[in-house]
């Protein structure tokens, strides 16, 4: 039996489907400036332009392009992190794997477990050999939760983003499923 990304979860956190719904709980951490500089997402301004970007992303989920769940703290409820599993090349059969989080549950281990999971999920049910995730240079807790979950930096790509002003490289992290030929 097939399982859905929504059957996996943790002692702390579910995860669930992206919603329309749950804009208003996303637009708390994707309006922070301290979230904004770690992230591909534009700085969202008001409510209503977080609710138009979420409408895209249930889109692009509802087209089989990307895989997206929010991230609900299990004790509060709070929608507190959105998951992304994209970027599939079936020939390569490798994907690409986001995640963001507001930053008041930073350092709690929510990372590590959402990475975990999802890991789990796309080499178990998506049948990926490969997982990578690409990490601003300066998000050194990002870097740590894929090492703590096997991921290893493969390259530094130089002056990767521009971000406020700012040249930032680009870590380019990968895992390998349990069971792929190298």
């Amino acid at each position: 039996m097939t399982m859905s990304i929504f059957d996996y979860g943790t002692q702390d956190i579910e995860l669930v489907p992206l919603l329309q719904e749950h804009a208003a709980m996303i637009h708390v951490y994707a309006s922070k400036p301290a979230v904004k500089k770690y992230i591909g997402w534009p700085l969202m301004h008001s409510p209503t332009e977080t609710a138009e970007y979420v409408r895209t992303l249930v889109a692009r989920h509802d087209a089989g392009s990307h895989i997206y769940a929010s991230v609900v703290e299990k004790h509060s409820g709070r929608v507190v992190g959105t998951g992304i599993l994209f970027g599939f090349d079936k020939a390569a059969n490798h994907g690409e794997l986001g995640y963001v989080f507001d930053d008041t549950v930073w350092g709690k281990g929510y990372g590590t477990q959402l990475v975990r999971v999802m890991s789990e999920f796309a080499f178990a049910e998506l049948k990926l050999r490969k997982l990578f995730a690409r990490v601003v240079s300066v998000n050194v807790g990002s870097a740590r939760v894929l090492e703590r979950n096997g991921f290893t930096l493969e390259a530094e790509l130089k002056d990767y983003y521009y971000m406020d002003d700012t040249f930032l490289s680009c870590r380019y992290y990968s895992r390998y499923a349990p069971n792929a030929d190298r």
